[in-house]
């Protein structure tokens, strides 16, 4: 598959996952979270607290789509191995831990205020999880591209 290609499908599934987050944040968590109101009249007491808990969950990821972005049009540029995609690449994994925090910082306070389950919470904490493992790997894989732009820049230099 040639780069130009690879970074067309890469930026139209970044894209199809932007607005997949986008109707998950702005429609479907708060039509949803209404009808479980409805439903279970002991829930009522957190719902706008969990709404802001996950919108600000939700920030640092798009955040990273758009790091992902950047790092596609690179590739579509033949441009790989590059510094800029080591840096874009620590972000993301910064980022990643950002939202895996914010995520489990509130977890944390809904419990100790009342309006979290500790079912919740551990279903939750495997969410964290998964955000850990994508920074651990983000932050592998932005080392790796570091030294292959390096080693790539050494080897231009040589004749």
């Amino acid at each position: 598959m040639k780069q130009e290609s690879l970074a067309k499908w890469l930026k139209g599934v970044i894209l199809a996952v932007a607005v997949c987050g986008l109707i998950l944040c702005l429609y479907v968590l708060p039509v949803w979270g209404k009808l479980i109101i409805e439903q279970e009249l002991k829930v009522t007491g957190g719902f706008l607290s969990w709404c802001i808990l996950l919108w600000l969950s939700a920030l640092p990821v798009f955040g990273i789509l758009f790091l992902g972005w950047r790092v596609a049009s690179e590739i579509g540029r033949d441009n790989s191995f590059s510094e800029s995609n080591a840096v874009s690449l620590k972000y993301v994994s910064v980022l990643s831990l950002v939202s895996s925090l914010i995520f489990f910082g509130g977890n944390i306070l809904f419990l100790v205020q009342g309006i979290n389950r500790l079912g919740i919470l551990f279903l939750s904490c495997l969410l964290v999880f998964v955000g850990l493992a994508v920074s651990v790997a983000a932050a592998l894989i932005s080392h790796l591209v570091y030294k292959a732009a390096r080693m790539q820049e050494e080897n231009q230099l040589t004749i």
